[in-house]
């Protein structure tokens, strides 16, 4: 039996090696496409440019071709590899669906590291649509703060009038015991979630409800209607209408 063990550990070990050089690669296969897909414009426009004013618009020109060819790409692969899912299951690490997610989330780590997140997030009209196009929604009245990251954007909707204050997280997955745990979070119209709060897998936060700055609210929590949630983990703070708080999970 001991034998037995071990040799489904060393196979075990060997598996997860070979994934992690099959990441590694496609990590790397997919930089050189997508800001390959970013520089081609520059090199076809630059070289045929004259003069300073030339240059200028060629470079300008180049930029935002390069721009919209790295977020067109993006996108694409994003609704390629996610398909219809929907962002929620147990997905036992090793098995296909979650190699797919992995790339996905490979995919867009590379947008959440790049500059152009910044830009994306900075014009309200641009961000709903590049957020809709991968399956998710951030509405355009949504207020959204500086530094604000949403890890799975095919899994998270926020509503009207929703506030989103600096450095707060959206994670729509928890990995735990060898199994990516995925739920979608919605933040419904008028929530307001403060600076360098977390918002964890499975999350509703209900019509402005507002949930404190640094607050983590864990896996399939619900915060009702007009509460006040803070503190780690997440509990009621206060109510709607001012009686006894008490956090609840669903």
């Amino acid at each position: 039996m001991n034998n037995l063990s071990r040799r489904r550990e060393d196979q075990f070990a060997r598996h997860r090696v070979f994934m992690a050089i099959a990441l590694e690669l496609c990590n790397l296969l997919l930089h050189v496409l997508l800001f390959g897909a970013a520089l081609a414009p520059l090199a076809l426009l630059l070289p045929k440019a004259e003069g300073p004013t030339q240059l200028l618009a060629a470079l300008g020109a180049s930029l935002a071709l390069g721009a919209v060819g790295f977020l067109a790409a993006i996108i694409v692969l994003v609704r390629v590899i996610i398909g219809g899912w929907d962002g929620s299951g147990e997905l036992p690490l090793g098995s296909r669906t979650a190699a797919r997610w992995g790339l996905a989330m490979m995919v867009w780590m590379i947008f959440r590291k790049s500059p152009i997140k910044s830009l994306v997030h900075g014009f309200a009209a641009l961000r709903h649509l590049v957020y809709a196009s991968t399956g998710g929604e951030l509405h355009w009245s949504a207020v959204v703060g500086l530094g604000v990251d949403i890890t799975d954007p095919w899994a998270t909707r926020v509503g009207p009038g929703a506030t989103l204050g600096d450095y707060c997280i959206l994670n729509a997955h928890e990995i735990s015991g060898g199994v990516a745990n995925c739920a979608p979070i919605l933040i419904e119209p008028y929530v307001t979630v403060g600076h360098h709060a977390a918002i964890g897998p499975g999350v509703v936060v209900e019509r402005g409800a507002i949930v404190g700055s640094g607050a983590i609210v864990t896996k399939n929590t619900r915060v009702p209607a007009g509460e006040v949630w803070g503190g780690i983990p997440a509990r009621c703070l206060a109510t709607s209408d001012r009686r006894k708080p008490g956090g609840r999970q669903s």
